[in-house]
Parts: C-alpha cells; sequence; structure tokens
C-alpha cells in the first residue's frame, strides 16, 4: 500500500459555545489511525475495484444536485483494529491517482475477515454538483 489517510472519530464532550460569534464549536476530532500516530500507520488503498454510484437530488431553499458513491478501503491489518463504521477517511496521498488526495469518506461497513493479511471496509462519499 503506498497511499496514506487518517481516519478520525468525534471528539468527545459538548459542543462549546463562543460568545463572539454566538456560534457552537464541536470538539476536535480524535485521530484513530494515521500517520502521526505512528510512522508506519495510515497506510491505505481503494483497489482497482468498480465503485457503486448513485445521484440523486435535495433541495433546501433550491435544487441542489449531489452524488454518493461506494468504494473499499484496504488498511493493513495492524494497526488498524480501532476503525470502525461513522469514522471519517481523509486520503492524504495517492501514488497511483493525485485525485484522490483530499477527498473525504465515511466507513459505512466494518471489516470482517478470518486470517486478513488487509482490514477491507466499505467508504462512501458524498459529492455534490
Amino acid at each position: 500500500m503506498t497511499d496514506t489517510c487518517q481516519i478520525t472519530k468525534p471528539g468527545e464532550g459538548e459542543p462549546v459555545f463562543d460568545d463572539e460569534s454566538g456560534t457552537y464549536t464541536d470538539p476536535a476530532p480524535v485521530e484513530v489511525y494515521g500517520p502521526t500516530i505512528a510512522p508506519h500507520f495510515g497506510k491505505c488503498r481503494i483497489p482497482r475495484r468498480a465503485g457503486v454510484l448513485t445521484s440523486g437530488s435535495a433541495s433546501s431553499s433550491g435544487e441542489v444536485g449531489w452524488e454518493v458513491g461506494e468504494w473499499p478501503l484496504d488498511l493493513p491489518s495492524v494497526g488498524s483494529e480501532d476503525v470502525s463504521p461513522g469514522m471519517v477517511v481523509d486520503y492524504l496521498t495517492a501514488a497511483s491517482d493525485a485525485s484522490l488526495a483530499g477527498r473525504q469518506f465515511t466507513i459505512t461497513e466494518p471489516s470482517r475477515q478470518s486470517q486478513a493479511t488487509a482490514r477491507r471496509f466499505k467508504v462512501k462519499e458524498v459529492i455534490g454538483t
């Protein structure tokens, strides 16, 4: 695996109210997997399997189009034990496809496999159009 990603879960605690701006700020996300935890962590890849792309539209104050893509995500078996559905994947680098860098995915399905050499998750990406 030559790509790198960072996986976070929501921070704990209540949002904090800022009197100046009049808004609430959520607690900072907590890194669960990534290169800042240990040098060998953070490896990942989206394998060459076709993703499922569905599309639809929603409206609030106007028409907003969106697409949802579902993709596989592979992580090394060692170091990714705490990764689970609902966590956010920030794709940091992609050696063979620079368009993946900077994209954000959400883990939707856990990895379940006996004697795996990699943990395989399903992730989704919502893209506004």
